[in-house]
């Protein structure tokens, strides 16, 4: 699914019409919506009355599905209820109408790249090219958010970067296409580009509360900057007090919040409980929308040594590693796991350290530690992490997964094979014990105890 921005994009027709201000006006309207607070909510009574006087409008269809897009749009990827199908009734019904009419395609693009059907929407594309769709800025816009869906980044920057230098662009168009822009560069690693267009696009795009929101969002999951996040969510929210805005600012304000108990900062628990206010679970708010990695793991471990978190036992981590395994996703399994190091091993540089003598036992829980990581532990803490830890209770922040291993004969599978739970150890910080001197010790808590 596109970003934030993404359920907002269409494709605006230009068709002509008996009375084109008429349906000018409409078509502006659904534009100028989108992160503006305004109301869409007459608009169907405002198309019903142009299709009665024109009931051969293909483009009024068209806008009849970009408000069912607009109107159903939650969050993130979620619609309401229906409205995909009441959208691709209204295309069908423009497309009857106006059967060789691109812009119905390059909508239906779009609407299929919602919809998850990527190979559907590609082919939409296509026929709207091949009609002519190159006329409308959308297509490109649209098929540079497919392109990002189908994790081709270099295309979709072409894509986009190419609707951008278009002079005709309407103030949404060309915020859309910098929206995808930006994601491209952002799945790129070129974050100091992505920021780049974010700020250029201020000068156009006004005060558009989608586009300070997103603008949050790469502050905080992308530059780690809580406070300018803060700054921007609350922007957002003062145009328009949407959910993800909301969460965007209860999750900067959690970051903020674990860097000030870092720092032994006065103001933290004020922060703390401001965060609280504004999201129900602070940390989840902040994995959910930056992820575990690189920074989720400091917030977890302010967390868990200030008492918020508590610590899951082995047996949670291979239950909830399994049951992730069957679904197919990680989700739940983030968090701070408590065990006790029985034994050890090392395998192509990788330092294991168990929860069971026998490494092989259903109910063992293995930590893997990089060679990366145990020279940062050498660095930190002198010898290496099995000769610390070795028969001592440790918790470790990560994911456990369930992982096959198979038995190997002259270097092939023997078609044998046993699963074993694994937990990727990310740095030295994110071991803890109170048998070992932490990084502040004067904030270790038992908050499972």
């Amino acid at each position: 699914m596109p970003w934030v921005l993404g359920a907002m994009l269409c494709a605006c027709s230009a068709q002509a019409t008996t009375e084109p201000q008429s349906l000018e006006r409409i078509t502006a309207r659904l534009d100028e919506s989108g992160g503006m607070g305004g109301s869409i909510q007459d608009v169907p009574a405002a198309l019903d009355a142009w299709l009665a006087a024109h009931p051969d409008s293909s483009d009024a269809w068209i806008q009849y599905a970009r408000y069912y897009l607009k109107a159903g749009y939650i969050s993130g990827d979620t619609f309401a209820h229906g409205t995909f199908e009441r959208a691709a009734d209204a295309l069908d019904r423009a497309g009857k109408l106006a059967p060789q009419d691109p812009n119905v395609d390059v909508l239906r693009g779009h609407l299929l790249t919602n919809m998850g059907r990527l190979d559907d929407a590609d082919a939409a594309l296509a026929r709207a090219q091949a009609r002519g769709g190159d006329a409308n800025p959308w297509l490109r816009i649209n098929r540079g958010n497919l392109r990002l869906e189908q994790d081709r980044w270099q295309d979709a920057m072409q894509e986009c970067d190419i609707a951008a230098t278009r002079k005709d662009l309407s103030a949404g168009q060309r915020l859309a296409a910098d929206q995808c822009r930006i994601q491209a560069y952002r799945w790129k690693g070129d974050a100091d580009t992505a920021e780049r267009i974010y700020r250029d696009a201020m000068a156009y795009a006004g005060d558009n509360a989608w586009h300070h929101g997103n603008f949050a969002q790469f502050l905080l999951c992308s530059r780690d900057n809580p406070k300018a996040a803060v700054e921007e969510a609350r922007r957002a929210r003062a145009l328009m007090d949407y959910g993800i805005a909301q969460a965007t600012e209860g999750a900067a304000l959690t970051r903020l919040w674990s860097m000030q108990v870092s720092a032994d900062e006065p103001d933290a628990e004020a922060t703390y409980e401001a965060a609280a206010k504004t999201v129900r679970d602070p940390v989840d708010a902040y994995i959910d929308m930056c992820g575990p990695f690189p920074y989720g793991q400091g917030v977890a471990r302010e967390a868990f040594l200030t008492g918020r978190m508590a610590a899951r036992s082995v047996p949670d981590a291979i239950q909830r590693a399994a049951e992730a395994g069957e679904r197919g996703d990680r989700d739940g399994l983030f968090g701070v796991y408590r065990m006790q190091v029985k034994s050890q091993g090392r395998s192509a540089g990788i330092q294991y350290l168990s929860s069971e003598l026998d490494y092989r036992d259903p109910r063992n829980l293995s930590l893997s530690i990089s060679p990366e990581v145990q020279e940062d532990w050498r660095i930190n803490f002198g010898p290496g992490p099995e000769q610390i830890l070795l028969g001592k209770e440790i918790y470790v922040i990560g994911e456990p997964r369930r992982v096959r291993i198979d038995f190997m004969a002259d270097g092939k599978p023997t078609g044998k094979y046993y699963y074993q739970t694994q937990l990727a150890v990310e740095s030295s910080f994110s071991i803890m014990s109170p048998e070992i001197p932490p990084a502040r010790p004067q904030h270790f808590a038992h908050p499972e105890k």
